[in-house]
C-alpha cells in the first residue's frame, strides 16, 4: 500500500488502511514539517488543529478508494498576512474538492461520450460516488478553460 500512495505523492506518509467488500479506506498524512501559507507564501510549523479530509481516489482491484487525509490547520507566521490560519494543501487534490486530480481525469475520460445520468450510474458502480450534477459541473469547468 505504501508504494501505491507514493505514486500519488512523495510528500505523504501512509499510516493504515481498512477494507471491506466494496471499498478501501486509506489513512495518510503529510511528511512535511513545515507548510507554506497559500496566501502569503510564508513557511509555518505552528499547528492550530488537525482534522480528517475524505477524498475519493482511483479504484484498487475493483474497489472504491477513500483517502482519509490527516490535514493540519496552521497559524501563519507572517504578521502582515491577512489570514491568521490556513489549511494544509496537497498537490494531488484541488483544495475544496473531494476527489483526487487523477480520479477527475479518469471520470472525464470515461464519461465524455455519455449522458451524465448514464455516466454517473456507471462510475458509481465501479469507480467513485458521483452525481449527474457534479459531472455537469466538471464539464462546464473544462469548457470554460478551453475558451
Amino acid at each position: 500500500m505504501k508504494e501505491l500512495m507514493n505514486q500519488l505523492s512523495d510528500t505523504i506518509v501512509y499510516e493504515s488502511y481498512e477494507a471491506d467488500e466494496i471499498s478501501y479506506r486509506i489513512t495518510i498524512k503529510s511528511a512535511k514539517d513545515t507548510v507554506r501559507c497559500p496566501y502569503c507564501g510564508e513557511q509555518s510549523n505552528k499547528r492550530h488543529s488537525v482534522y480528517i479530509k475524505k477524498v475519493q481516489d482511483l479504484p484498487i482491484q475493483g474497489k472504491k478508494v477513500v483517502l482519509n487525509i490527516t490535514r493540519r490547520k496552521m497559524f501563519c507566521s507572517n504578521p502582515a498576512c491577512v489570514h491568521k490560519t490556513f489549511a494544509e494543501r496537497f498537490a494531488f487534490v484541488i483544495n475544496a474538492e473531494t476527489r483526487t486530480n487523477r480520479l477527475d481525469i479518469a471520470i472525464t475520460e470515461l464519461s465524455v461520450n455519455m449522458s451524465s445520468v448514464a455516466a454517473s450510474k456507471l462510475i458509481g458502480k465501479s469507480m467513485a460516488n458521483i452525481g449527474k450534477s457534479t459531472l455537469c459541473s466538471m464539464f462546464k469547468k473544462i469548457n470554460q478553460n478551453d475558451c
